[in-house]
């Protein structure tokens, strides 16, 4: 089993990063499973419900958070 861990997403930027090149590194590198650590998703503010949706919709199997998930 292959796991990615995506040490800290942060911001738009990493939203983009997520939404638009995982899919893609995924399949090139045969990951089965990816966690990532969304506690700065919202500009270093947590994470929101919304995003959250999205980071799962776009293939991350779980996140990590040190701050109160709105979810």
């Amino acid at each position: 089993m292959r796991i990615l861990f995506i040490g800290d997403l942060v911001g738009k930027p990493g939203r983009w990063i997520v939404s638009q090149l995982l899919r893609d590194f995924k399949k090139e590198r045969n990951i089965d499973y990816t966690i990532c650590n969304v506690e700065n998703a919202a500009g270093g503010f947590g994470v929101t419900r919304e995003m959250a949706k999205k980071i799962f919709s776009r293939v991350v199997e779980c996140m990590s958070t040190s701050f109160p998930m709105d979810v």
